[in-house]
């Protein structure tokens, strides 16, 4: 699950739209290896959400990555508790 995390939001130098791109397109590597289940289910929502968030991103809608970033993590918390994993930053 460490790498379904997002890089951070930020309003200083930060992660690129290209950064946000390839770690969209890996965490959609990895759901899609989990075997199916919940946690997959979950690992599915948030390879689509990290997809939009890429999307925002790329877009400059900070709004919407707020919203997306928020509902992301709301997806993670199923899987961090079911894996029994601990996150850092």
């Amino acid at each position: 699950a460490q790498s379904f995390v997002m890089p951070s939001f930020s309003t200083q130098q930060g992660p690129t739209a290209g950064d946000f791109d390839e770690r969209a397109r890996a965490i959609r590597d990895e759901a899609r290896q989990i075997a199916p289940g919940e946690v997959a289910d979950h690992a599915a929502r948030l390879a689509d959400l990290a997809g939009q968030i890429a999307f925002a991103v790329r877009n400059d809608d900070t709004a919407q990555h707020a919203l997306l970033g928020a509902q992301y993590y709301d997806e993670l918390k199923p899987i961090v508790r079911k894996c029994r994993i601990t996150l850092s930053r």
